[in-house]
C-alpha cells in the first residue's frame, strides 16, 4: 500500500495537502505529518481529515482519489425519509 502525508502549512485557499510519500510536490519531513500507509488517497485524506479538518489531495498525486470539500465517513440524510 502507497504511503502517505500531509502538509503542515496551509496553501492559500487555507486547505492542508496530502500527498504520495513519493511525490516531487511532496514538502520534507520537517513540514509534514506522516499519515502511514492506505488503499487509497481518499482513506488518507479521511485519516488526515481527524488532525487536519480541511484537508484535500495534491493535485499531481491525489486527483483521481479525491474527495469533495465535506466529511466522507458522516452518514448522509435522506432528503425523504428525514433520516
Amino acid at each position: 500500500m502507497p504511503l502517505f502525508l500531509v502538509a503542515k502549512s496551509r496553501r492559500t485557499n487555507g486547505h492542508f495537502e496530502v500527498h504520495c510519500a513519493d511525490c516531487p510536490a511532496a514538502p520534507p519531513p520537517p513540514h509534514s505529518h506522516y499519515l502511514g500507509s492506505f488503499p487509497s488517497a481518499a482513506r488518507a485524506i479521511c485519516d488526515a481529515r481527524v488532525l487536519y479538518p480541511r484537508c484535500e489531495g495534491c493535485e499531481q498525486c491525489c486527483a483521481a482519489d479525491a474527495l469533495p470539500d465535506e466529511e466522507p465517513d458522516r452518514p448522509r440524510r435522506h432528503a425523504l425519509s428525514g433520516a
